[in-house]
């Protein structure tokens, strides 16, 4: 709101065509601008690539609740070991953490505003942020009421009356029990009988199938000669 305020005192003034000062423009916003709000002029933009010559941009995020002034008063220094913990002002312990492989924040870029369109925000091609810091705050579990070696007793379930066993694992009951990897018993009796089964069937498709030009096997003419004589 304080940037479209801004345009439109610039072009008041130069409609009527008087000359007004930044500071007759201060006033005349102090008027409009909402309380908590602070006017800004676009012109003087900070992340543009002049001003970021021979700097760093980092990014640091921090839970909602976090006072600006207590991320303010962290040392640069800490901020740079990429791992580490500190107790805040308001008796609270932080842990830092810094994105060193650039996992977590690799889609994350500035908006800046548009110094042509007041107003309105773009995406910084020169503003990138050379550095990442996760602030999070640590909590401190309390010791363990029970020992690790006590565990609670198991209760019993009760079982339906008759209930009959339809699974049996490998290994389960008496006999053969198998081993991983390997085909069960009862399957290779059952695949070697299908194949003497079917061995059969093809000795007998053999006998009857039909010879050269036609003819018919020696086994079924013979039996139809039988028919014949026996009427």
């Amino acid at each position: 709101m304080g940037e479209n305020s801004y345009s439109t005192a610039q072009k008041q003034a130069s409609q009527s065509g008087e000359q007004i000062c930044d500071n007759n423009v201060e006033a005349h916003l102090s008027k409009r601008v909402p309380s908590g709000y602070k006017a800004i002029n676009v012109a003087e933009n900070i992340f543009s690539k002049r001003e970021l010559d021979g700097k760093d941009l980092w990014l640091i995020r921090a839970p909602a609740k976090t006072p600006t002034h207590l991320i303010q008063s962290i040392p640069i220094s800490l901020m740079r070991k990429g791992h580490t913990e500190i107790t805040l002002p308001n008796n609270k312990t932080y842990s830092l953490r810094d994105d060193i492989g650039n996992q977590e924040g690799v889609c994350s870029r500035l908006v800046v505003p548009s110094e042509t369109k007041p107003g309105k925000f773009k995406l910084s091609k020169e503003a990138m942020f050379s550095r990442r810091i996760y602030i999070s705050e640590s909590f401190t579990l309390p010791p363990r009421c029970v020992p690790d070696d006590l565990t609670a007793a198991r209760i019993p379930m009760i079982q339906p009356d008759n209930m009959r066993i339809r699974y049996t694992p490998i290994g389960f009951g008496e006999g053969d029990t198998g081993s991983m990897g390997e085909e069960p018993l009862c399957k290779k009796i059952k695949s070697n009988h299908l194949s003497e089964n079917v061995l059969e069937a093809d000795e007998v498709l053999t006998v009857v199938s039909p010879k050269k030009n036609g003819e018919m096997s020696k086994s079924k003419s013979r039996s139809r000669k039988k028919k014949r004589s026996g009427k």
